[in-house]
């Protein structure tokens, strides 16, 4: 066990291995946290509710994620330390699942109408090694 804090949802590790980023739930709200890999003491990087699926950059100085913090989900990049955090999307529709490509050029996320609250997933990391392709779960129910 990593932390005695808890709820805790791992997401994902640091490009250097040294560091986990996850979910915690603390106080009847979710943030985003780090910690060794070591183990120690969590380092909270948010401080509002509503901030999920974190994923970092190619080279480990972002974390991209998505926040509900005004409410349609959308996409912020933050810099892997906490701060700076920028919104990157902003339209009509919920933007989840945030996962930068290999190479670091794209960011790749699915897009929802407002009233949707998910139709698939890409809970973990879906690109492939080149940066080319991505795959995806879908739960679209198709007619034949």
């Amino acid at each position: 066990m990593l932390t005695e804090n808890g709820p805790s949802y791992w997401h994902g590790w640091s490009p250097d291995g040294k560091t986990i980023t996850y979910i915690g739930g603390r106080d009847g709200k979710y943030d985003i946290y780090t910690i060794s890999a070591s183990g120690g003491k969590e380092k909270r990087l948010t401080d509002t509710s509503g901030n999920v699926c974190p994923a970092y950059s190619h080279d480990g100085q972002y974390i991209y994620f998505q926040s509900d913090r005004n409410g349609l989900v959308v996409i912020y990049e933050m810099k892997a330390d906490g701060s700076v955090q920028v919104q990157m999307t902003d339209d009509e529709f919920n933007n989840w699942w945030p996962h930068p490509s290999p190479d670091g050029r794209w960011v790749a996320f699915l897009i929802y109408e407002g009233d949707v609250e998910g139709q698939g997933s890409m809970n973990v990391s879906s690109w492939f090694p080149d940066s080319k392709r991505l795959a995806y779960v879908s739960h679209r129910m198709v007619r034949r």
